[in-house]
């Protein structure tokens, strides 16, 4: 019995090894945002913090020893605006802005409030309105102030400066996606593909079909490494 038990625990680590996301190369096409960006309180680099690019107050009292030291200790709002170039490859498609590390933020593209993200465990993902082809403006607004999260959470590892510091900015990978929406006929193939390879799976899909995420690396037809994105009962690649 034990032996039973080992052997479908081992079956289902295999299973999710292979729809797992973490060890795959994006096949989608993309705009890198690095690079030069105007914040609120002076010209930076992203991915980066306030205090790497020096922005804000010097702190002088740089004597603590008791947890980490920040010598541009900014707390509070910052925008950072660049503009942008859409390549007509990207012209009506499905787009999504990813940010993998930051605090609470709110995006705007040319003007037009976009959305707010407040947790920090997990990229900020923000689906983004059809765009033409052409110059746009991205407004990104990060907020590591006190009121920005919960207050149990301001003692957490990813707040205090005894771990992490409470930085302002975004680190990691930063850019603009283009996705492929699945014909209909494709959604239902894949679906049927699911339901006959991993009923589990399908059952989880249909309870969490407005926001599901998944690599798909033995599908036929489908590339090793992609992602398909459920929304709204559609499919993305």
């Amino acid at each position: 019995m034990k032996n039973r038990i080992l052997s479908v625990a081992i079956f289902g680590l295999s299973i999710m090894a292979q729809l797992t996301a973490q060890n795959f190369t994006s096949l989608r096409e993309q705009i890198q945002l690095a690079g030069e960006w105007q914040s609120s309180l002076g010209p930076c680099r992203l991915p980066g913090t306030t205090d790497e690019n020096r922005l804000g107050e010097k702190n002088r009292d740089t004597l603590i020893t008791y947890q980490l030291t920040r010598l541009y200790p900014y707390s509070g709002e910052v925008t950072y605006t660049r503009e942008i170039e859409i390549p007509k490859t990207f012209r009506g498609k499905k787009l999504f802005l990813v940010m993998e590390r930051t605090k609470p933020s709110t995006l705007w593209v040319d003007g037009d409030s976009i959305g707010s993200y407040g947790h920090l465990y997990a990229p900020h993902r923000y689906e983004l309105p059809v765009l033409a082809a052409g110059k746009h403006q991205l407004r990104i607004r990060i907020d590591n102030s006190p009121t920005s999260v919960p207050k149990e959470i301001q003692g957490s590892h990813a707040w205090t400066d005894a771990t992490q510091t409470n930085w302002n900015g975004i680190l990691g990978e930063f850019y603009i996606e283009r996705c492929r929406m699945l014909s209909s006929s494709r959604c239902r193939y894949i679906r049927k593909w699911i339901r006959n390879r991993h009923w589990w799976l399908w059952k989880w899909m249909r309870r969490k079909m407005e926001k599901a995420r998944l690599t798909l690396r033995d599908m036929p037809g489908i590339l090793p490494g992609s992602i398909l994105y459920c929304r709204n009962n559609l499919l993305y690649i």
